[in-house]
């Protein structure tokens, strides 16, 4: 039986990522970030969206990419978790796709050891990394922002 695998599609300087669409709630162009003290290095601040605030992530800097302040051309994807509702910057949202089982491959092998990433699907523009946003936040960086926001 053949399921749906919606994704959602981004950049990072030249890598395309991807989040599963079940866990985007909304797209949203960049804003101006309050940052918190002691929230972690991780953490560029919060955003107010509808009176709700989120945490902004910097996804940059936790997979390795060169930081960069935030620029107007960038996007925030609104995502949800089990535990929070965390904001990621991007450079660009690509778009959304549906792929088959049969073009992902799992990324769960021995030599692998970034959990983050569940797997990699080869589209025509190149391999795309299907980000796991469950495994997103360490248990530590949770109570981090936790205590920040409670501060």
């Amino acid at each position: 039986m053949q399921t749906d695998n919606f994704i959602l599609r981004f950049k990072l300087d030249d890598v395309n990522f991807a989040l599963s669409l079940d866990s985007v709630t909304r797209i949203v162009r960049a804003v101006d970030v309050t940052p918190i003290p002691n929230a972690g290095t991780k953490i560029l601040g919060v955003i107010n969206i509808h009176s709700d605030i989120h945490p902004v992530y910097d996804l940059r800097k936790k997979l390795g990419f060169s930081p960069r302040d935030v620029e107007i051309e960038d996007h925030f994807i609104v995502t949800k978790t089990k535990e929070m509702a965390p904001v990621v910057q991007v450079d660009k949202v690509l778009d959304v796709i549906n792929i088959s089982n049969s073009n992902f491959a799992d990324m769960n092998v021995d030599y692998y050891r970034n959990k983050e990433i569940k797997g990699v699907v080869q589209l025509e523009d190149g391999l795309t990394l299907i980000y796991d946003l469950e495994t997103f936040l360490s248990q530590e960086e949770i109570n981090s922002l936790q205590e920040s926001l409670e501060n």
